[in-house]
């Protein structure tokens, strides 16, 4: 029964991403590394892959509970 720890720890990482966009957005530490729009491109990549990683994890958490259903 591995599956359920490795879907926490993926849905950790769904709200490590979300986190870290926000933080590229609300804070002006990557505004000497990321100049102009590019921080808020950087954002929307993150905001887009933490999506991305919730569908896995949704995919994953449906096709755990099914196998469940069927022992």
């Amino acid at each position: 029964m591995l599956k359920k720890p490795l879907l926490i720890s993926q849905l950790i990482m769904v709200f490590v991403f979300v986190g870290m966009s926000i933080f590229c957005v609300a804070s002006n530490a990557l505004d000497n590394t990321l100049p102009g729009q590019k921080k808020y491109w950087f954002a929307l990549v993150l905001f887009l892959y933490a999506g991305l990683r919730a569908r896995r994890v949704q995919v994953a958490w449906k096709e755990l509970k099914s196998e469940e259903n069927t022992k």
